[in-house]
């Protein structure tokens, strides 16, 4: 068992907390790894470090001298880092999941389930530009100007909404429709009689889902073209 107050001593210059001179960097990393290792004598430990960029050489050095001989103790660390930053933090023999940013849509949905009201069109603006990586208006103009970057998005997503207006016309349209093949036998004597052509063009106009296929044959040859099964008895 480590002295405990050797402990506190290491970790606390280490991290900040205390004055004194600086430690050799493996005692302070050895001091780390020991004291989250006796934390989790009595229960599971997760240490979280966000923002882990932007960690000074020696902090970061200690954290993950630690990370990489955490393994039979119940300890888990998590490192959260951006790219793009000034400063990096290297961890590639470290197990890397990257997160990619929440849609615009996905953010204000968030918002509205976290605060229960419906987000500011100008918060709402914000995520969408930090997601598009773009202005999307010019700040300070009365009335309010677009960016190229604005026009661009505003034309496309016009387009989007009128597309989706239309499709949505389109399933209602042929939610009740009569779609299909529909085939007529007609006798040779009674075509003469009977307006068929009026009758069938009403017909295909009110359903345009209708195949209408139209057999001229005497009844003899219809009742053939049927087969015994189709016979009413």
């Amino acid at each position: 068992m480590v002295d405990p107050s050797w402990l506190d001593a290491n970790a606390g210059r280490a991290f900040g907390q205390q004055d004194g001179p600086s430690e050799d960097p493996f005692l302070i990393a050895l001091a780390t790894l020991t004291m989250l290792s006796q934390a989790a004598d009595t229960e599971p430990v997760l240490c979280i470090v966000d923002d882990a960029h932007w960690l000074d050489a020696a902090s970061a050095a200690a954290l993950l001298f630690m990370a990489r001989r955490l393994q039979a103790d119940p300890v888990a660390v998590l490192f959260a880092a951006r790219d793009g930053e000034v400063r990096t933090f290297a961890a590639h023999d470290l197990p890397t999941l990257v997160l990619g940013g929440l849609s615009g849509t996905a953010a204000r949905q968030l918002l509205d389930e976290r605060i229960g009201a419906p987000v500011p069109e100008a918060v709402a603006v914000q995520a969408l530009e930090r997601e598009l990586g773009a202005a999307l208006y010019l700040r300070g103009t009365r009335p309010v100007r677009l960016t190229a970057a604005g026009e661009a998005l505003v034309g496309a997503a016009r387009r989007t909404l009128a597309s989706a207006a239309q499709a949505e016309e389109a399933v209602h349209r042929t939610r009740d429709a009569l779609i299909g093949t529909l085939r007529l036998g007609i006798s040779l004597s009674a075509r003469h009689l009977v307006p068929f052509a009026s009758y069938f063009g009403e017909f295909t106009r009110e359903h345009p889902g209708i195949d209408l296929r139209l057999q001229y044959a005497s009844a003899s040859t219809m009742i053939a073209m049927l087969g015994p099964e189709s016979w009413i008895a």
